[in-house]
């Protein structure tokens, strides 16, 4: 083989090489940055790839308690949630005598009463029904677990609604529980944050 026909052959497999560079470049840039003018099965892989990565870097923003959603709830901080969760749980557990009677309250209607800034009415009395009793004119602690809580050193997720709600999701795991997911919805009530729902699962 002479070299004229080597070099013919080297120019032919240059020419091969840079076609295939160029082909391989222009389909990468068509499915990372199609907008719909490039076909549908384009534009649906690069939808695809774009909700996933916002996803992902939702699910990050979320678990560092910072909203990306809507600015209506923008200024309901961890430090809020954190306070608005214990005092919850403090009042829930009231003090009491080894009679189990209450010391600070003497009935139902005045514990939930002492709930209203930080909770609905609604929701006060849904807990207190559940572990509190009156008996002679006289209000009782029914002796048992303490629902499954907030823990405010565990990640969470945190979604602002467009209406301005707050949704707090966190996942967590006891000894005393086990596996356990809880849920607050957190909404702006005369200027205050409250809580106005919880779930337990």
């Amino acid at each position: 083989m002479n070299a004229t026909t080597i070099r013919k052959k080297l120019g032919i497999l240059t020419l091969v090489f840079v076609m295939t560079a160029l082909f391989t470049m222009q389909q990468s840039t068509y499915s990372i940055n199609a907008e719909g003018t490039k076909g549908n099965e384009v534009q649906s892989h690069s939808n695809r790839a774009d909700i996933s990565f916002r996803k992902h870097s939702e699910d990050k923003t979320l678990l560092a308690t910072t909203n990306t959603h809507s600015t209506k709830g923008q200024n309901l901080k961890h430090e809020d949630i954190v306070q608005l969760t214990d005092q919850f749980m403090k009042k829930l557990v009231q003090k009491t005598d080894d009679q189990n009677r209450v010391l600070e309250f003497e009935s139902k209607n005045e514990l939930i009463k002492s709930f209203q800034s930080i909770t609905t009415t609604s929701l006060a009395k849904k807990y207190i029904d559940y572990y509190y009793k009156e008996y002679n004119d006289d209000l009782f602690i029914v002796p048992t677990e303490t629902p499954p809580w907030f823990m405010q050193d565990k990640d969470y997720e945190k979604t602002v609604q467009d209406n301005g709600l707050v949704h707090v999701k966190q996942h967590n795991k006891t000894e005393l529980y086990g596996a356990y997911t809880v849920e607050f919805t957190f909404k702006q009530m005369d200027g205050k944050w409250k809580i106005i729902e919880i779930k337990h699962s």
